[in-house]
């Protein structure tokens, strides 16, 4: 036992106000949000379609969203000319507009996994985070969550980190 140390135990830590929220040290994770598909699909749109969505709130308004999105999917195609993007409610935050991955092989299956960030989520204010996807050009179809599993779904997460 060293008498220079202080131990702190409790139970449950509250917000001493209405809002039910403690302060976390910057870098903290303040809370994560979670949505995923195995629904296989297939299209040979160039529009853009929602593949997940989550309606986030954040607790403070100047934390920093972390968002990773994984996707397993198919492409028709010698080249992967497809299009992804991820929506902070109509604002776009990140964007691939074509070749996605270069394989150089037909009909492969791949699996990406890619993070966006949002800087300040500037209000409490409850939005969509919106993954989405699309065919380059109709020449070809894209495949989602092909030879689906339980363990190949597309999924995003989210974490509001304090700032």
């Amino acid at each position: 036992y060293n008498s220079m140390t202080s131990r702190l135990l409790v139970d449950k830590i509250e917000g001493k106000t209405t809002s039910n929220t403690v302060q976390m040290p910057k870098g903290s994770v303040v809370q994560s949000a979670f949505n995923n598909t195995a629904l296989f699909t297939s299209s040979t749109s160039s529009t853009y379609a929602d593949l997940i969505k989550i309606s986030f709130t954040p607790k403070f308004s100047n934390s920093l969203l972390f968002i990773n999105v994984f996707m397993r999917y198919q492409c028709s195609g010698t080249v992967d000319d497809m299009k992804i993007k991820v929506l902070h409610d109509s604002t776009n935050i990140f964007e691939v507009e074509r070749y996605t991955l270069y394989t150089g092989g037909t009909n492969q299956i791949n699996t990406i996994s890619f993070q966006a960030f949002v800087s300040s989520t500037g209000s409490t204010s409850s939005r969509d985070i919106k993954f989405q996807t699309a065919v380059y050009t109709g020449s070809q179809s894209v495949s989602i969550n092909v030879n689906n599993s339980s363990g190949t779904a597309t999924s995003m997460f989210i974490q509001e980190i304090a700032q």
